[in-house]
């Protein structure tokens, strides 16, 4: 697995994780991913969402920051992108391609925006991937947050790419590769 798997947390950022419904536990589940991620020598990726019309988003402001609960490290992966979709205009693609990474284990905000474009696109595009089915979040939009998630969960486990999309409670996240 570690050859093959990555965990790619998509804009757990300062700002939007102070606005996130649920958003403590979240980063407490996502931290204990990251934590089995590191001890089974599994790639850690961070996405980090610019937006340059939002102050708080712009390139190196405290807000665009990756929440430090999870601890980041300079040696994770880390990339910035411009739109919902982690693979537009950036080298995530490639920068999978080289590691050969075939799966990922996904979680962090938005469900409904940023987890959902980029789950679709990795599917696309022939990843597998696991939807850590407690580890994302968003905020209340047209129905609640809470709604949201379950809407999303739903949704992208019963995809058109059977068998490809696996949702997984993070307490169960790469739980077999860490020993007790």
């Amino acid at each position: 697995m570690p050859d093959s798997t990555a965990v790619m947390i998509i804009d757990m950022q300062n700002t939007l994780t102070d606005e996130a419904y649920n958003s403590e536990q979240v980063l407490a589940k996502l931290r204990g991913v990251i934590d089995r991620a590191r001890a089974a020598d599994v790639p850690v990726i961070y996405i980090q969402h610019t937006e340059p019309q939002y102050e708080a988003l712009n390139h190196g402001a405290p807000g665009w920051q990756i929440n430090p609960a999870l601890d980041p490290r300079p040696t994770d992966l880390h990339i910035e992108k411009f739109s919902s979709d982690a693979f537009t205009n950036t080298n995530l693609a490639a920068e999978l391609e080289a590691r050969g990474i075939t799966h990922l284990i996904v979680g962090g905000l938005q469900s409904d925006f940023c987890v959902d474009s980029t789950c679709r696109m990795a599917l696309s595009r022939g990843l597998n991937l696991t939807l850590i089915e407690d580890g994302h979040t968003t905020m209340d939009g047209a129905i609640p947050a809470e709604q949201i998630i379950k809407h999303h969960n739903f949704v992208l486990s019963n995809i058109g790419f059977p068998g490809r999309l696996r949702l997984q409670p993070a307490a169960e996240v790469l739980a077999d590769t860490v020993a007790a």
